[in-house]
């Protein structure tokens, strides 16, 4: 334990900066897994997210572990990410005599960890919320058009509609003329496995 000590008090400032760092965000990361396979992971957000999962329709309570967004580029979590590249980044490239270029391969090493958290988490909650809610249910609801539609099924556009609470995305095709971004349109029906035909809402 001296030994261990007396190395860490030979450390020059930047190192020991590295190693504070990295030290205090795998603690916290321990403990955030911990909590996550017990069961209690509330403790990040308390705000709906929504977000655009092309192709599925997805949108999550800020209330799960799955919930992500803009509004959680700044979260706890994420920041605990950052912070573990940071630290871990600036200890294995201490190589680097610049202490400029270390910090700057430091702090990308931190960005990739955090865009690869955003990553893994999108693609855990499409396989999650995949199942969860059938495209059947958003026949008679009124949806906001996001992408335009082209008239009489030329082309798809994307729709939001509310469901459960969150909104989902998906493509959509109408019948009638030509529907613009922002319109308020009624789902009619389902084409297919993942398409709705609508027609603007009266």
């Amino acid at each position: 334990m001296q030994d261990i000590l007396a190395w860490f008090s030979a450390l020059e400032g930047a190192d020991r900066l590295y190693w504070y760092v990295a030290l205090f965000a795998s603690t916290i990361f321990v403990v955030q897994t911990m909590l996550t396979f017990i069961g209690i992971d509330h403790f990040d957000s308390s705000t709906d997210v929504d977000f655009d999962a092309s192709g599925v329709g997805d949108s999550v309570d800020g209330h799960t572990l799955g919930s992500f967004g803009i509004s959680q580029l700044f979260s706890v979590r994420t920041i605990i990410y950052f912070m573990l590249g940071f630290g871990w980044g600036g200890i294995c490239f201490g190589s680097i005599e610049a202490l400029w270029l270390r910090g700057l391969v430091s702090v990308l090493t931190g960005v990739v960890f955090v865009a690869v958290f955003f990553c893994i988490m999108r693609t855990m909650f499409k396989l999650e919320a995949s199942g969860n809610v059938s495209i059947k249910e958003c026949v008679g609801h009124t949806a906001d058009v996001y992408l335009r539609i082209g008239a009489q099924r030329s082309s798809k556009g994307k729709v939001n509609v509310s469901l459960q609470g969150a909104l989902r995305e998906y493509e959509a095709l109408t019948d009638g003329p030509e529907i613009a971004s922002g319109t308020k349109v009624k789902v009619l029906q389902v084409i297919g496995a993942s398409t709705l035909l609508v027609a603007p809402d009266a």
